[in-house]
């Protein structure tokens, strides 16, 4: 833990101070204050220079402000963003796009019972993420700490929702690009897709388009969904009126932010039937591939299969193609709609 003289000096006198250790003594003194904190652990294999060190332990013990105000950009690099309300009451859905050095996000989020999650998440997510960034950028190569990072920020978020007593939900479905890995997150039932081209030295498209990942949704009669709901005290019930599967009758996702009505155990993991556990899927993105994305809410996924959606943006640039698909997914659909595409670099 921080010491007592630690926390009288300065953080450029504490930096001049650990500058004079060597390697190793740095790495054993930052692993023994993330052992008493109860932090992520970092993995003997994971290689860390004394410089990242002198970072990790300074921001580790001197902590990045938690008021910094996070600027979100309102459009994708080379893609485009499309929110539409449906026949619903109230627009839900919202969206977060943010660039910090080596680390892009997209997030794309649909409330559910009210909009206050999901305008609270357009802003914490990158938050909580700029808070960690020297661990995001010393270990964007190791998957397992990566996750448990993710983790443990989706942890703390749904606290800070418990906390500020918002009672609505929300999903999310989001892209952590860190140089030249990539890291798709989902919670809930939006839906997200990583395809791309192989291209030429010119960087010219060849070939057929090709599929990276398509994320499964978190929908109650899902085999493995259903078996968590059952092993944590919940049930599933059909709800004849719309046609869908709900937890205990109500929640149509069986993972979300919020909804702590259906995480039982009161624990700071709010385990229950419902969880904040996202998947975390990992690809490395290779120089001689453009990849793409699209990210969006069931509004577009109640209607569109993943082939139609893909036939669409493969016949058309994303921007034309993105416009098709909203047309479309509004004459059949009376939910929120919002469409995320972006070109990956």
């Amino acid at each position: 833990m921080q010491s007592q003289n630690e926390k009288k000096i300065s953080k450029k006198k504490f930096i001049e101070e650990i500058t004079k250790l060597n390697t190793k003594d740095l790495r054993q003194r930052y692993e023994k204050i993330l052992k008493e904190k109860k932090d992520i652990e970092i993995s003997n294999k994971t290689k860390i220079t004394k410089k990242q060190l002198i970072i990790l332990l300074s921001d580790l013990i001197y902590k990045k402000n938690s008021n910094i105000k996070i600027k979100s950009k309102k459009n994708p690099e080379n893609g485009l963003i499309l929110l539409q309300q449906g026949k619903r009451d109230n627009m839900e859905d919202t969206y977060t796009i943010w660039f910090h050095d080596d680390l892009k996000l997209y997030a794309v989020f649909d409330g559910h019972g009210g909009e206050e999650v999901s305008e609270f998440l357009t802003n914490i997510l990158p938050k909580k993420i700029y808070q960690n960034i020297d661990l995001f950028l010393v270990n964007y190569r190791d998957t397992n700490i990566i996750e448990q990072l993710i983790n443990k920020i989706f942890i703390s978020i749904d606290n800070e929702i418990k906390n500020l007593n918002l009672e609505s939900g929300s999903t999310c479905v989001a892209t952590l690009q860190i140089k030249d890995h990539l890291y798709i997150i989902n919670l809930g039932d939006s839906r997200g897709i990583l395809y791309y081209y192989n291209v030429n030295s010119k960087g010219y498209k060849i070939g057929k388009l090709k599929v990276q990942h398509i994320t499964d949704d978190h929908k109650p009669d899902n085999a493995s969904e259903f078996q968590y709901i059952k092993q944590a005290g919940g049930r599933v019930e059909y709800d004849k009126e719309d046609e869908s599967y709900r937890v205990d009758g109500y929640l149509a996702m069986s993972r979300a932010f919020g909804d702590f009505d259906l995480k039982y155990s009161g624990n700071l993991e709010f385990n229950g039937p419902v969880s904040v556990k996202p998947d975390i899927y990992h690809t490395k993105l290779h120089k001689n591939r453009k990849y793409y994305i699209i990210l969006a809410s069931d509004g577009l996924w109640d209607e569109i299969s993943n082939k139609r959606c893909l036939g669409y943006l493969d016949k058309f640039d994303t921007k034309i193609g993105c416009q098709y698909l909203m047309r479309e997914s509004l004459e059949k659909s009376w939910d929120n709609i919002t469409i995320l595409t972006a070109i990956l670099k």
